[in-house]
Parts: C-alpha cells; sequence; structure tokens
C-alpha cells in the first residue's frame, strides 16, 4: 500500500535507487515501516480511522473522555435553631418551647399549646372546662338554678334543690301533692309541738296558704316539756312560726300530711329566737 507522503521522501530519494531508464523506481517495503511513530488517514467506506506507525488502527477503547468534575454546591446555607429541641427547626416548630411530637390526644394541636391535651375534642360545650373533667358535657357546668350542686342539664329536678322529695318522679316544684308518694293529695295535716324545760317561753302560730289557725286551746305552753297535737282538716302549704322568749330556742316539733309523710320538722337546735319552718 503506498502512502503519498512516503512518495515525496522517497522521490527525494530516488537518485541512490537502482531503476531502469524511464522508469519509476520501486520502494523498498522497509522504507515505508518507519520507526518513528505516526498516524495516518486512509479512507474507509463513510469514515475516518486513525492508524499507528504499524499501520493498524490505533485502540481507543480504553480512552477514558469522560469529565469527572463534580460541579454539585454541597454547602448546606439553612438556618436550622431548634430552642426547644423538639428535632423541629425554630421556623417551622408549631409549638415554640414545646415538644412539637408531644400530642396525647391526637388532635394535632401538641400538648404544649393544648388548653385540653387530654381531649381530642377540648371542651365539646364551651364552658371553660375540659371534657374529661366536665361534670355534665353537653351542658355548662356553671349553670345550676337550683344551687345543689348538680348543672341543669343534668339535673332531673333542676329547680328543686332537693328535686322529688317523695320519690314519687315527680318534681316537687310540680308535684300536686308533695311528700304524698301517692299524690292522692291528703285531706288533712298534723302538727305536732314539744315543749322544752322553760316551757313559759315558747309560743306559736300555724299559718296555711289560705286560711289563718290559731288554736284556741292552745298557742303557748304552760307545761314544761309538754307535747302538742292537732290536726287540721285542709289542704295546701303553710308555716309554723315558732318564738322563743329567752332565744335560745328550745322546742321541737313537726307537721305530716294524713299518710304520716313528713312534710317538715325542726329541733331545738334549729332557731334561737325565731323559726319559721314552711311546708308544701
Amino acid at each position: 500500500m503506498l502512502i503519498n507522503g512516503w512518495l515525496s521522501r522517497v522521490a527525494a530519494t530516488s537518485d541512490k535507487l537502482p531503476r531502469s531508464a524511464g522508469t519509476t523506481p520501486e520502494v523498498p517495503m522497509r522504507l515505508l515501516l518507519p520507526t518513528l511513530a505516526i498516524s495516518a488517514l486512509t479512507a474507509c467506506g463513510s469514515g475516518m480511522i486513525a492508524l499507528n506507525d504499524t499501520g493498524a488502527p490505533f485502540d481507543t477503547s480504553s480512552e477514558d473522555t469522560s469529565d469527572t468534575t463534580d460541579t454539585t454546591d454541597t454547602t448546606d446555607t439553612t438556618d436550622c435553631s431548634d430552642s426547644d429541641g423538639d428535632g423541629v427547626c425554630n421556623a417551622d416548630d408549631v409549638c415554640p418551647g414545646s415538644d412539637d411530637g408531644a400530642d396525647r390526644d391526637n388532635d394535632g394541636n401538641p400538648d404544649g399549646c393544648d388548653d385540653c391535651p387530654n381531649d381530642r375534642n377540648d371542651d365539646s360545650d364551651g364552658d371553660g372546662v375540659c371534657d374529661s373533667q366536665d361534670d355534665c358535657p353537653g351542658s355548662p357546668d356553671n349553670v345550676d338554678s337550683d344551687s345543689d350542686g348538680v348543672p341543669n342539664g343534668c339535673d332531673d329536678c333542676p329547680n328543686d334543690k332537693l328535686n322529688d322529695v317523695d320519690n314519687d318522679g315527680v318534681c316537687d316544684s310540680v308535684d300536686p301533692c308533695p311528700g304524698d308518694p301517692t299524690n292522692t293529695c291528703g285531706s288533712s295535716i298534723t302538727l305536732t309541738i314539744t315543749a322544752d324545760g322553760y316551757a313559759s317561753e315558747i309560743t306559736w302560730e300555724l299559718w296555711l296558704d289560705t286560711d289563718y289557725y290559731y288554736p284556741t286551746d292552745s298557742g303557748y305552753f304552760s307545761t314544761n316539756y309538754a307535747t302538742y297535737t292537732h290536726t287540721y282538716d285542709v289542704q295546701g302549704g303553710g308555716c309554723v312560726f315558732v318564738d322563743d322568749s329567752w332565744g335560745d330556742g328550745g322546742s321541737s316539733g313537726s307537721v305530716r300530711d294524713d299518710t304520716g309523710a313528713i312534710l317538715t320538722s325542726w329541733t331545738g337546735l334549729d332557731y334561737y329566737s325565731y323559726g319559721t319552718f314552711c311546708f308544701n
């Protein structure tokens, strides 16, 4: 195979080579294989192939042409101060000063910022008391019309401190016959009063809702420790007024209906100068 570059070199030294007149000198093959490493190009199909000094194509399979330069900037410029040590940066902290991960009732509000940390619905009735401590959930705890310690919403008889004294299922304030579980409303009441050792100091009166009764056979005591009992054929409520002139109390008594149920009662320790004991 002849290469144009070498032909010029051969031509330059052709006078030293044997030749026949009028003919092109023959170039020895040794001149075509110099010891110096050179590259030559030859046409091969549609591509160009690099040849080494032996005429063989260069082996470029092991040549590393990749760019290994790492241009990634790994510098972390984020400011993540965590004052409360809960693992959440201050800028993203839901509850600064407390652990964002502590949420006992799973309501999404960390315990440190949750008014009711044990109640998922917190204070569902809005009465200012957390549900887990609410005496009457669903109703305001601070509304107690009869001051019996039971909020209206959980009080069967919200207008009656004693609720239903005769246990007839009817609240006292609407019971037609308070003190009478049969609700037949007895037609009489019995008043009983007992004096102490100073009977002369005691006087009493009975007032009913519709009439005034002052017993003609009593109203005062003349005998120490005496007991006065009288039955009145009436219905309705009233009051017994007891007076002690010395101001140390002393008498005791009760009012019962015709079933024997006690409508009101008192002892000598329940008053001093003047006592009022009413019944319905």
